[in-house]
C-alpha cells in the first residue's frame, strides 16, 4: 500500500485483530483512518497489497475484477493477475473465484477502498467473495 506517514501512530489493538483474521471488514466514517489501518496491517504482515479505490461515479460488478486484476499486476503479483485474466470468460464471479484460489497459498491483503461507491451487483460480488474466503479459511472477521 504506500509507506505510512511519519506522524502515524500505530494501533496494535486493531492491527492484531486484522492480522489474525482471514477476512476483515473495517467500517467507519470518512477520515477515521481505515486506509491507514489497512496500510499498517500490510506493513505489520510484510505482504503484497492488492488495493483498489472505487470512484464516486459507481463501479459495477463487471469492472471490479478488472480493477483487482490490474492492482495485482501493479504490485508484482503477475501469476495472480494471469489467473484472473484466464478466468474472464467465467464472468465476474468466476474471476473473483480464481483470485481466491490463487491467493489460497499466498499471503496477501486485498483492500477495496471507498466501497460505498460500489453498485449493488458489485457489493453482492464482494459479499460473496468474503463469504467464500471465510468458508475456505474459517476465521471470525475482526470488528474494528
Amino acid at each position: 500500500m504506500g509507506k505510512l506517514p511519519a506522524y502515524h501512530i500505530r494501533r496494535p489493538r486493531l492491527t492484531d485483530r486484522l492480522v489474525g483474521a482471514n477476512v476483515g471488514v473495517v467500517l467507519g466514517g470518512g477520515g477515521y483512518g481505515k486506509s491507514l489501518l489497512a496500510a499498517e496491517s500490510c506493513d505489520v504482515l510484510g505482504v503484497a497489497t492488492v488495493l483498489t479505490a472505487l470512484e464516486p461515479s459507481g463501479v459495477p460488478a463487471g469492472v471490479l475484477p478488472l480493477r483487482l486484476r490490474s492492482a495485482a499486476a501493479r504490485v508484482g503479483l503477475s501469476d495472480l493477475a494471469a489467473r484472473m485474466e484466464q478466468a474472464a470468460a467465467a464472468g465476474p464471479a468466476g474471476v473473483m473465484d480464481a483470485m481466491l484460489e490463487a491467493l489460497a497459498g499466498q499471503p496477501a491483503v486485498v483492500v477495496v477502498d471507498e466501497i460505498q461507491n460500489a453498485e449493488p451487483d458489485a457489493v453482492s460480488l464482494l459479499t460473496r467473495m468474503a463469504g467464500q474466503r471465510r468458508a475456505v479459511f474459517p476465521s471470525a472477521p475482526p470488528t474494528c
